[in-house]
């Protein structure tokens, strides 16, 4: 299939966004996102972090030429690659996904995706920043030296996409922290880079910033020093860069700042406390936004003596709670959770174990997620505290993927709320493969890319919900290849290609409805006195060389048409014809049938309700001379829809839709009287339309499809002739033979949303007609029995537009006349 349908199919968005439409389902599963080398299973893929709505992923993956780049996956282009900066567009490309305290922060994009930012290849050889957006695609961002050449690297950008933070080469060849600014909405390209400096008093030296605000008002980073040390900064368009410190010098040893508040006033990592030493966990407090004066606080360690290291990972966003690791005096290292009522506490470890780690924290800081060890290995666990400024808690142990309760697990992700925990477990196969835990289900092994579910799979990122989760995982090809899941994990490409499969069948069975229509226009009974028949394929009926006419006749019958195809619909059915004065005939029909419909992925089956009126004009009773005939008929029927698992790494779903057509026709002949009966050529206009009604699939599945109502219409010319005569005393052949084109037929395009990552609305082609031009053959035999009753069999066979297998049928009925 063209990679390109496969991505209109992801596509067309409306993802009413990815957590509002994936649901949860059992059974795991992952949606593969594919390569940007599509077809090619020796190639890789990751993802690395997804908006909080879901809609777009961001990660790496490798091309058909080797090359590592950058992709932003969203519901509207599917996987598309961001390039490189350099003019041949080979090369590489990276972006700032990854984070810090065992978790990805959306370093490298936007809150809505719009934005991606990281760095690329260059023409010249170096790396160089780049940021990107659809409307600009990728933007050089130079560096600070004068010719603009030489290395850049963007690390962060604020939420509004403006501002774009990290390092650049200066003329003196080195690396300065650096701001673009991307202030002027006329000229989406255009920004202004700025020198933030460094730490040292004659500003050389390196340095660089690696976090942001989400208004880009703080910057953090580090820089060299006088003293030949990394220290931290901190920098605001008010204060400039203010050095941070250390615990025992303002300008003096090493700190790194790995946290901050939401406002960027509270700062929390490790710090230089003596010369010589190792650090410990440290707290910055300033006392506004643009203020330099700032409180260096320290921790602590979980010793007893006071000595040995402690860091800080992880701070809540007002700065209150505060949670990192420690050396302890048994010399394992050990997770503690601080406030300033509490200071520091130590979260201990599992009965027999001897450390712990904290990996992540909820909102307000009372529950901590992340591994601690036992008597054999670590395992992924809860510690939950009474309130923020209590020091008692609860640990909890998640447990392991396998079945024994052995191996290992850690906890890496939670939401904030702490609903919500994600990590990864080894497995009873031996792998270590991506778990989601919650209260309700306990840990669910997320699988993998593979047909038997086995390998491994990570998680790097998941939505502030926990709904959606991506990462890498293993395939049958035994590469990484980027996922996302949420309540299951399906394979992309497949999916897209069973997507366009439903959609056209779903398509198909609209259109086949509108055909059989046009077909069932020509069902019709004539009044006689010694035969009556009717045509599986639905043209007139035959009658002897000497009629008598009668006021009344009545058919009952059962038929069944067959196409290898598109299906099988058996039917019964009563059809009524009554004389009326001056040559005329008014007739009718009700029928009650089944269709079974199989095409592709689908399988449609239900009853439907059909009747039909008719008035016909014959100029004599032995159907020689002018005739002519008005027809109509609805059909309404509802159909249970069922979309089968047919791909590796696909899903079933069902759902229930009625179906509704509505038919006409006129007819015009001209009867020739020949040695053994009649011939009469004619010609017949019909026109059809068949709705579907909107309907939602309501099977127990993780990501359902809803179809938009959907309409077919078809408009018909047919040719044909009916040959009719007398076979013995008691016994009428008629034969018929025609051709059907059709004059105008809409192709159905089918729209919908699904609940498929990528596949939030869909906008797909109906069925390929494979014969707008047809052909008919039907043959009927009547035999007449005492009592004015005949017995009548008909068999025909056409060609269907879906098809090139034709339609054949076949009806037995007994009529009789009054």
């Amino acid at each position: 299939m063209n990679r390109l349908l496969i991505r209109k199919l992801l596509l067309t968005s409306a993802l009413v966004s990815l957590p509002a439409v994936l649901v949860a389902q059992t059974g795991p599963q992952m949606i593969d996102l594919g390569t940007l080398a599509p077809g090619d299973p020796s190639q890789w893929s990751e993802a690395y972090s997804v908006t909080p709505d879901g809609r777009v992923i961001i990660g790496r993956s490798r091309t058909p030429d080797g090359d590592n780049r950058v992709y932003r996956w969203t519901a509207e282009e599917g996987m598309v690659d961001l390039g490189t900066l350099r003019s041949d567009g080979s090369g590489y490309s990276y972006t700032s996904w990854w984070g810090w305290w065992g978790h990805a922060e959306r370093r490298g994009m936007t809150a809505d995706g719009s934005v991606v930012v990281g760095e690329a290849s260059t023409d010249d050889g170096t790396n160089r920043g780049f940021r990107w957006t659809e409307a600009t695609g990728m933007v050089d961002l130079g560096s600070l030296r004068s010719d603009g050449l030489g290395y850049s690297y963007a690390h962060a950008v604020s939420e509004d996409g403006r501002l774009v933070a990290g390092t650049a080469t200066a003329g003196s060849g080195d690396s300065r922290a650096a701001l673009w600014h991307f202030n002027d909405p006329s000229m989406p390209a255009s920004f202004v880079l700025t020198d933030l400096g460094s730490l040292r008093s004659d500003g050389t030296g390196w340095a660089g910033v690696y976090m942001l605000t989400a208004d880009g008002t703080v910057a953090i980073g580090q820089s060299s020093t006088d003293d030949n040390r990394h220290r931290a900064f901190r920098w605001t368009e008010a204060a400039g860069m203010v050095d941070l410190g250390s615990l025992y010098s303002p300008t003096a040893g090493d700190s790194h700042v790995q946290a901050m508040s939401a406002d960027g006033n509270v700062l929390a990592g490790d710090a230089q406390y003596a010369s010589g030493s190792s650090r410990r966990a440290a707290l910055w407090t300033f006392d506004s936004t643009s203020s330099a004066s700032f409180e260096i606080v320290e921790l602590g360690t979980l010793r007893s003596d006071g000595a040995g290291w402690a860091h800080v990972y992880g701070l809540t966003a007002d700065g209150t709670v505060a949670v990192g690791h420690s050396d302890t005096d048994s010399g394992h290292y050990r997770a503690f959770r601080w406030t300033e009522t509490t200071g520091m506490v130590d979260l201990g470890s599992l009965d027999g174990g001897d450390y712990s780690y904290a990996q992540a924290m909820s909102a307000d800081g009372t529950v901590i997620a992340g591994y601690a060890h036992d008597a054999t290995a670590y395992r992924a666990v809860l510690w939950r505290f009474a309130a923020t400024s209590s020091s008692d808690f609860d640990l909890v142990s998640l447990g392991t993927l396998t079945t024994d309760g052995s191996g290992e697990s850690e906890a890496r992700m939670m939401t904030a709320d702490a609903r919500v925990v994600v990590g990864r477990s080894r497995t009873d196969d031996g792998n270590s493969r991506a778990f989601r835990w919650t209260e309700a289900e306990g840990m669910r092994d997320l699988g993998s890319l593979r047909s038997d579910g086995l390998g491994y799979s990570y998680a790097y990122h998941m939505t502030p919900d926990g709904s959606v989760i991506v990462g890498y995982a293993d395939t049958d090809e035994e590469r990484s290849r980027a996922f996302a899941w949420r309540g299951s994990m399906v394979d992309l490409e497949n999916t897209a290609v069973q997507l366009q499969q439903t959609a056209a069948a779903i398509g198909a069975a609209a259109a086949q409805a509108s055909f059989a229509a046009q077909t069932r226009l020509g069902t019709e009974l004539d009044v006689h006195r010694d035969e009556v028949t009717t045509s599986s394929q639905g043209t007139a009926a035959a009658v002897d060389a000497a009629p008598a006419r009668a006021p009344v006749a009545l058919s009952i019958g059962a038929g069944l048409v067959r196409n290898g195809d598109v299906g099988t619909r058996g039917s019964v059915d009563l059809i009524a014809a009554t004389a009326l004065p001056g040559g005329y005939t008014l007739g009718g029909f009700v029928e009650l049938g089944r269709a079974t419909s199989t095409r592709g992925p689908v399988e449609l089956d239900g009853p439907q309700v059909a009747g039909g009126i008719s008035l016909r004009y014959r100029a004599n009773a032995d159907f020689s001379g002018l005739t002519w005939r008005v027809a109509a008929m609805a059909e309404s029927g509802r159909a249970d829809i069922t979309r089968m698992a047919l791909l590796p790494g696909t899903m079933a779903g069902t759902g229930n839709a009625r179906i509704t057509t509505a038919a006409a026709s006129v007819e015009i002949g001209q009867g020739f009287a020949t040695a053994s009966g009649v011939v009469i050529p004619y010609a017949r206009l019909s026109h059809a339309r068949t709705t579907r009604a909107a309907y939602d699939e309501v099977a127990a599945t993780g990501f359902p499809l809803s179809f938009d109502r959907h309409e077919d219409k078809a408009t018909t010319l047919t040719l044909g002739v009916d040959s009719r005569m007398a076979v013995g005393p008691q016994g009428t052949l008629r034969l018929g033979a025609g051709v059907s084109h059709d004059l105008d037929r809409s192709t159905g395009t089918v729209h919908g949303t699904s609940a498929i990552p990528g596949f939030t609305s869909f906008d797909v082609a109906g069925p390929a007609l494979e014969n707008r031009t047809r052909l008919h053959l039907e043959a009927s035999y009547s035999h007449r029995l005492a009592a004015g009753g005949a017995i009548t069999g008909s068999a025909g066979i056409a060609q269907s537009p879906w098809s090139d297998k034709p339609s054949v049928g076949a009806r037995v009925s007994y009529d009789i006349r009054f």
